[in-house]
């Protein structure tokens, strides 16, 4: 009998690219992140003043680690079950972990902070390099 499993489903690329944030939920459980409104499928958004915040049950941790280079998932997996919050507050070069609400894990790289002004709208947004794994 063949076992079509993949031999390591948790943690296998899901989706990688450029993702930009605005005010408006993106549902990183896609299978191309997209706009979710402020429904049940939204996981990160933006707020005024460069912070990101998690919706529906996100969790987001900002990455510290020592290594050199970006955590790969398991490293991602780990800081954000030790230090995932509801938001976090972005700078230059900032590297996001998230946990989203269907529990896949994401890693964000900041590439382009956005106004960080009190407004909202075409202003607020921010892009990321972004790497989106599965959770199996």
């Amino acid at each position: 009998m063949t076992d079509h499993r993949s031999p390591s489903a948790a943690g296998s690329e899901r989706w990688r690219g450029s993702l930009l944030l605005g005010d408006e939920p993106k549902d990183l459980d896609a299978e191309h992140p997209v706009g979710a409104g402020y429904s049940p499928e939204g996981d990160v958004y933006l707020l005024p003043g460069d912070e990101i915040e998690g919706w529906n049950g996100t969790v987001i941790s900002l990455w510290s680690g020592h290594r050199t280079g970006l955590p790969s998932y398991e490293e991602c997996a780990d800081t954000v079950d030790a230090e995932g919050t509801a938001k976090q507050r972005l700078t230059e070069n900032t590297v996001l972990c998230v946990r989203t609400s269907a529990g896949n894990i994401a890693r964000l790289r900041l590439t382009e902070l956005g106004s960080g002004g009190s407004g909202s709208g075409s202003e607020n947004r921010t892009m990321f390099d972004t790497v989106i794994w599965g959770t199996g």
